[in-house]
């Protein structure tokens, strides 16, 4: 919880960091610590850490689709098209109503070169251009509330 006040409240990704680290000292089995320092580091721009970090976190919670097409974006803006396919096409697998699931998809096999498979599985998305990858993420993100 104190990662993740910093990371995502107070904007303290070092912090946030030595908490999740702590964190994982303690308890190897906290999938959401393996997230933030994916996604501190993907925000720092060291791609390779994070995909550490993403992984583990798939090794934590096989089932869990969100953690694949995180991995999967993850290389995805590597521009490692075929590694996000195997990632994005299991979190489609395990959740193939995730309309954004598909999306990505489709343009991870457009960038792998397979325009028509690209387009069989989401044909009405193809064109449309995948502007700015994170911003589901952060829509998802809560504002602060404010002190009383």
């Amino acid at each position: 919880m104190l990662a993740r006040l910093n990371h995502f409240y107070l904007n303290k990704p070092k912090v946030a960091t030595y908490y999740c680290k702590a964190a994982l000292q303690a308890n190897r089995n906290l999938p959401d610590a393996c997230y933030l320092l994916a996604e501190i580091s993907r925000s720092k721009g060291d791609l390779k850490s994070a995909l550490k970090y993403s992984k583990i976190q798939i090794e934590l919670v096989p089932d869990r689709s969100q953690s694949y097409y995180y991995h999967g974006k993850l290389f995805y803006e590597k521009k490692e098209y075929e590694n996000a396919v195997i990632y994005l096409e299991k979190a489609v697998e395990l959740n193939p109503g995730m309309r954004r699931y598909r999306l990505v998809l489709a343009k991870a096999y457009a960038g792998a070169g397979l325009i028509e498979k690209a387009r069989e599985t989401y044909d009405n998305f193809i064109d449309e251009p995948l502007k700015d990858l994170w911003k589901e993420e952060e829509m998802l993100k809560e504002a602060t509330p404010k002190p009383r």
